[in-house]
């Protein structure tokens, strides 16, 4: 990356910029996720519209002044016509943006990025958590299976607040990358008691299992063909889990038994993705759900929480497959050269959090995204350090 850049005759560094943008988009992002945004003298929303376009600007900036980005722009001119047309169609600036942070990621310090997300959302966990409890913002209970109370903290769903607690965790497993002890099992433990305790959410507690039985197996076992294996295993749980998933989505009825047990086990989340598919089906380059009524089930919005089904729903087929095809290359592509830099190792923690949370292919929840396109392409220099490297 260029060592610096002149804006306004000072110079700044690029990576300065980057991590500027990160940190402006991720705090309004997931502001609009918590009930602050019901306050309108906070201006949240609208805040968050002009970070996306402020961050989408700066990092156009930060691409066009690297030389060695701009020349491969060439290869992916057709990607960015695709997710140009995907976010005109959809209104959907959550591709468009990943992609964004990914080009201009060369250079950035991965475990600085964990440390980020481990701050903004622990923060904002304490901060709307406390706020609800003393009641300056609402908090909406709802009632889940056996009439328990699921507690969203403040938060606009309690998957909110468990997905919350799920990024936290994986946050602090890339930064504690095979250095697993006491500390990681204390901080593990505590997010499943959240997740299982207060929101009842199932699908994230499965995950915080998984991300400490992984974090266990890199750090004790140092055996490369096991490590090797683990990746081979997530590369083709990720397709199967795609292919499952957009199954599910089209051929989903409550009258199977099998199917309405996995409905009930996953919170609905089958049902959900199916009836978006049935009124709305799928489109080359994606559909905006903000200028419909919705009403079903108590939701008002465009509510689907597997990832594959809400990316290929919103952002239209073209750019989803696209992106199902970089993440498997990334993964496999890193367990074919049998090197497991922090980049590939943050992309199968996601894998499983995929089935159960939209937040998974969101760039501030899973910041391994940023290395998707340095995993998949020749020139990436792999290795077990922190830094992205084109």
């Amino acid at each position: 990356m260029v060592e610096n850049m002149n804006i306004l005759n000072k110079k700044i560094r690029p990576l300065s910029l980057f991590y500027l943008c990160f940190v402006m988009y991720t705090i309004s992002n997931a502001l609009t996720l918590t009930n602050f945004r019901n306050n309108e003298s906070l201006f949240i929303y609208p805040i968050y519209l002009y970070v996306r376009v402020i961050c989408a600007i700066i990092l156009a900036i930060i691409i066009i002044s690297n030389k060695q980005i701009r020349i491969k722009l060439i290869f992916l001119f057709p990607l960015i016509i695709f997710l140009g047309l995907s976010t005109y169609f959809s209104e959907s600036w959550n591709l468009a943006l990943l992609v964004l942070f990914a080009i201009a990621s060369d250079g950035v310090d991965v475990k600085k990025i964990a440390k980020i997300l481990i701050i903004i959302y622990g923060s904002i966990l304490a901060l709307t958590s406390l706020s609800a409890r003393l009641g300056i913002i609402p908090s909406y209970p709802i009632k889940g299976d056996g009439g328990l109370v699921r507690d969203p903290m403040g938060f606009t769903h309690p998957n909110t607040f468990s997905s919350f607690v799920v990024v936290v965790c994986c946050a602090f497993a890339i930064m504690r990358f095979k250095k697993f002890n006491l500390l990681d099992l204390l901080v593990q433990s505590f997010g499943f008691f959240l997740c299982w305790s207060i929101a009842y959410s199932r699908t994230s507690s499965i995950c915080i299992v998984f991300i400490l039985v992984i974090s266990m197996i890199f750090s004790l076992i140092k055996s490369k063909n096991i490590h090797k294996a683990i990746y081979t295993l997530m590369a083709f749980l990720f397709l199967i889990e795609c292919i499952f998933s957009l199954y599910l989505m089209i051929h989903y009825t409550s009258s199977s038994p099998w199917m309405s047990n996995l409905n009930r086990l996953f919170s609905g989340r089958l049902e959900l993705a199916n009836y978006f598919y049935s009124n709305f089906g799928i489109n080359p380059f994606g559909f905006d759900y903000s200028k419909i009524q919705i009403f079903y089930n108590g939701y008002t919005s465009f509510v689907v929480d597997n990832a594959f089904c809400h990316i290929i729903l919103e952002s239209g087929y073209i750019v989803a497959v696209i992106f199902y095809i970089m993440y498997f290359l990334a993964i496999i592509r890193a367990r074919k050269n049998g090197l497991y830099s922090l980049n590939a190792y943050g992309l199968i923690l996601y894998v499983p959090v995929a089935f159960c949370e939209m937040s998974a292919f969101l760039v501030c929840f899973n910041f391994a995204l940023l290395s998707v396109f340095k995993l998949v392409g020749k020139s990436i220099q792999y290795s077990d350090d922190h830094v992205l490297k084109a």
